[in-house]
């Protein structure tokens, strides 16, 4: 046993070496064809170049490897073999950037090209912030009651994948995970209620953006709507009597008064980081409309016997929803002549 992991180790050694001695060879080679474009011999530096390209350069050299070849070929008025090596180079590094060694002529065949990503897929991790809005506020006794509700930071992750279009207009469709809690105060002359909720909720969202290209960063505007499903809702309710020292407290689970599924209008602004390699970072805003009551208000009394004792009726409300995230994608591009 001892013997064959020392035979694995000295052929896995080998080939390491090897890989490293093809990788300075090629090396050697891409020098030698960059001297044959830059002294004329045109002809000479797509052989040059043929084994290296199919296996030996790393993804910076084929980038080179394809310019010097599509040069060469522009030079020597082969167009043909010059827009095939010029997609090959743009399919390698949908990026590229200009250089200054590169001329006006080779310059006008690559801004030919339409260039931009056909598919994004993104994961994201971040922050939600719920805020409420009250309706209807119900109490067991005819006594005017004061209520506020205030939502607690949570936590959500999705995942997302855009089509483009073109390069400006992309639609997107994903499934995402929220997690947050909130607390309702119902008070009257003659008790204090406090209820403590956490909810988790999974949604569907699909939405239309439209991409503003800069210099080195992307700004994207999306509108749409999420169909969200209620997972759990946890309750845990504190009752203290104004005139005595008494407190009642019960943990429940206050999914039965909870509208199960909600349609969410949403508006979403994400700025992308330079791109790096077809991956990108990203930072969104994102915005969803509470346009439903959260309470079921057919089943407002699921417990009549909890109600009675404890004095509690779910008011209508309904909660909107603040998303700040930051996510990494991978791109996937379309290179392509007019």
């Amino acid at each position: 046993m001892k013997n064959n992991c020392t035979w694995l180790l000295c052929l896995a050694l080998i080939g390491y070496n090897q890989a490293l001695q093809a990788q300075d060879d090629c090396g050697q080679t891409l020098i030698q064809a960059e001297r044959a474009y830059y002294t004329g011999r045109f002809g000479e530096v797509r052989t040059l170049l043929a084994t290296c390209l199919a296996s030996g350069f790393d993804k910076d050299q084929k980038t080179e490897a394809y310019r010097l070849i599509a040069l060469s070929a522009i030079f020597s008025r082969n167009f043909e073999r010059a827009d095939t090596s010029l997609l090959h180079m743009l399919k390698n590094n949908p990026q590229y950037e200009f250089t200054p060694q590169d001329p006006p002529e080779f310059k006008k065949r690559v801004e030919h090209f339409k260039v931009h990503p056909l598919v994004e897929v993104t994961a994201n991790l971040g922050v939600v912030q719920p805020f409420f809005k009250v309706n209807q506020v119900y109490n067991t006794r005819l006594l005017p009651a004061a209520v506020s509700y205030e939502g607690n930071t949570g936590v959500h992750i999705g995942l997302s994948a855009n089509y483009y279009f073109t390069k400006n207009i992309s639609a997107r469709v994903g499934y995402e995970w929220q997690h947050y809690s909130f607390t309702i105060q119902n008070e009257d002359s003659l008790n204090t209620g406090l209820l403590t909720e956490k909810e988790s909720r999974s949604q569907w969202q699909l939405a239309l953006g439209y991409s503003y290209n800069l210099k080195k960063f992307s700004l994207q505007a999306y509108a749409g709507v999420a169909y969200a499903t209620l997972q759990t809702a946890d309750g845990y309710l504190v009752l203290n009597r104004n005139s005595s020292s008494d407190e009642i407290d019960f943990s429940y689970s206050t999914l039965p008064q909870r509208a199960k599924n909600q349609w969410r209008p949403l508006l979403e602004l994400k700025v992308n980081l330079p791109q790096k390699d077809k991956w990108m970072f990203s930072l969104s805003v994102r915005y969803e409309f509470g346009i439903q009551n959260m309470t079921d208000a057919d089943n407002r009394f699921s417990d009549p016997g909890r109600a009675a004792t404890f004095e509690w009726i779910e008011d209508d409300f309904k909660s909107s929803t603040l998303l700040i995230s930051f996510g990494i994608s991978k791109l996937f591009y379309n290179v392509k002549l007019p």
